[in-house]
């Protein structure tokens, strides 16, 4: 009898079951304050052969107005909500979509609240046409929130 090893053939297999995840972590989102719709899936690119999954939350909140310090707050208790899903890993982050009214650029009020890599326009007219949207990596947020999938809901990033 002959036995292969194949290794970095397998993708790791799922945690749990996604789909329960996903509908759990809306309904959490949908509850916090000043969240008038809420959204979350699981968003998968293709790169060549590479598949990436990511945590996608689309977030309408449009009482939160001009306040950055409630959409710092906001994103502090969603990233943590999200970065809970469990299922497939989610090696591309979380993608956040806030909208706001008026909409203020999530991405920079994000760095300034403490959130490490994240992605946005650097470009400011982009950024004016896209800043209700940032992606948060996955490597920081396993280092400021926990490793996923998360377990306990830190509300800010650990500073290190």
């Amino acid at each position: 009898m002959t036995v292969v090893v194949l290794r970095g053939c397998a993708s790791s297999p799922p945690v749990g079951d996604t789909t329960h995840a996903v509908k759990r972590a809306t309904k959490q989102i949908a509850a916090l304050p000043d969240v008038r719709t809420a959204a979350v899936t699981i968003e998968t690119t293709t790169d060549g052969t590479t598949k990436r999954h990511a945590v996608a939350v689309d977030i309408g909140a449009p009482e939160l107005g001009s306040s950055r310090a409630r959409v710092a707050d906001l994103i502090g208790r969603v990233l943590p909500v999200a970065w809970s899903v469990d299922g497939t890993r989610p090696d591309g982050g979380v993608v956040l979509r806030l909208h706001t009214s008026p909409q203020l650029p999530i991405g920079p009020i994000a760095e300034q609240a403490g959130w490490e890599d994240v992605g946005y326009p650097s470009d400011p007219a982009l950024l004016q046409k896209v800043g209700f949207q940032a992606t948060f990596a996955a490597e920081k947020l396993d280092e400021q929130l926990g490793r996923w999938p998360l377990h306990g809901f830190p509300t800010s990033p650990a500073r290190g």
